[in-house]
């Protein structure tokens, strides 16, 4: 484990961290897929994941000593993991919204949602979870 050497390379690092994270998103969504006569797209796919993290794996700091990423546990064994800005402004303290999804569930009971908000000036994470959005009673009309 290292640390980036200079800019350049960190916004190659975050470059490649981030077409990782794509490609991971990519692999999820391709379970769908029906690809008869051509190379499995999940093989191909983990393949070029797999030489892309081996090669990313060297450096886990940019330059300035900040880290690449951070991983947070949104609930349970569920992790998100960050790819911070390979320059970030340190008089901007503010934390920014990340994303918001659904909260795993079980049956027809919806669990909430989660959002991600990152502080890019001091590489800090944070999970909010959310309450259900009510849903309004039906009524049956006869």
């Amino acid at each position: 484990m290292s640390t980036s050497p200079t800019a350049a390379v960190d916004r190659l690092l975050a470059a490649a961290h981030g077409a990782r994270s794509a490609m991971d998103y990519c692999r999820f969504q391709a379970l769908d897929i029906d690809a008869d006569g051509l190379a499995d797209p999940l093989e191909v796919l983990d393949d070029a994941r797999d030489n892309l993290a081996h090669a990313l794996a060297v450096f886990t700091r940019y330059s300035d000593g900040r880290p690449i990423r951070s991983t947070i546990e949104i609930i349970g064994e569920m992790p998100f993991t960050y790819t911070w800005p390979p320059t970030v402004d340190y008089s901007d303290d503010a934390f920014r919204f990340v994303c918001r999804g659904a909260l795993p569930h079980d049956g027809a009971e919806e669990n909430g949602h989660y959002e991600i908000w990152a502080r890019p000036a001091t590489s800090e994470l944070r999970v909010e979870h959310l309450a259900p959005t009510p849903r309004p009673r039906l009524e049956v009309v006869q």
